[in-house]
């Protein structure tokens, strides 16, 4: 039977799920992006190990008290919560890349002395604009104080995690972007996903990207740089 597809995203699709109106079925495809650009590059076996990465970064997130929207995987696909995603993209910066470089004092590859969370607006024909705290409590939630709180409480504690989670695989985590979305329950949960898509991955050895930057930089195959990093999370966590 056909799916009904409710979105069709760069990197995944979503589609319902038959008899139930609060679950959907995320599915991560093949392609890749890279500055908003919206020519797609297809690397064989990507949304498979995307979602697999997702995963597993999902589980521990939950299981540290993260309420995130996964229920179920397999293959390239999750069954997630069905959310009313916020408009809003939360990035966590740690190390110094990407545009924080045209709007600082900081140097490729910094260590930033106290980790930076920023927003964007969530619309790619604005080309998610960096936005302000004030501009995201005001127009994004409406004056909604205690979500606001939630959301930079929440993504504080992910940071810490994940930065924990790649460290135990000799991995430093630089940055990341996130989203919320809230469920029937009017729960604030954690969706989208969480993978060399949407992080910045550095090897503490060799300080090699193991991520999306090796294909924006032209650095090699972006493939190698994704199952490095997946082989090293079924190796700790499996």
């Amino acid at each position: 039977m056909t799916k009904k597809l409710i979105y069709q995203g760069k990197a995944k699709a979503i589609f319902e799920v038959e008899g139930d109106d609060n679950q959907v079925l995320q599915v991560f495809q093949d392609s890749i992006t890279a500055f908003n650009n919206p020519e797609k590059f297809i690397f064989k076996d990507k949304g498979l190990i995307s979602c697999q990465i997702s995963t597993k970064v999902f589980e521990f997130l939950t299981k540290n008290g993260i309420k995130t929207h996964l229920i179920s995987s397999e293959g390239d696909s999750q069954i997630v919560q069905k959310l009313t995603i916020l408009p809003i993209e939360v990035t966590v910066r740690n190390y110094a890349f990407g545009g924080i470089l045209k709007k600082s004092h900081f140097t490729r590859g910094e260590e930033l002395p106290l980790s930076l969370i920023e927003f964007m607006y969530k619309k790619d024909e604005f080309g998610d604009p960096l936005i302000s705290e004030d501009y995201v409590l005001k127009y994004l939630l409406k004056g909604d104080e205690k979500l606001f709180h939630e959301i930079k409480t929440t993504t504080s504690k992910i940071n810490q995690l994940l930065i924990d989670f790649f460290d135990k695989i000799n991995i430093i985590l630089c940055d990341f972007k996130i989203e919320f979305g809230i469920n029937n329950k009017n729960e604030l949960l954690l969706g989208d996903e969480i993978s060399c898509d949407t992080c910045r991955l550095m090897d503490k050895n060799t300080r090699l990207s193991l991520d999306k930057d090796i294909f924006r930089n032209n650095e090699g195959d972006v493939m190698d740089g994704y199952r490095e990093v997946l082989r090293r999370i079924n190796e700790q966590y499996s």
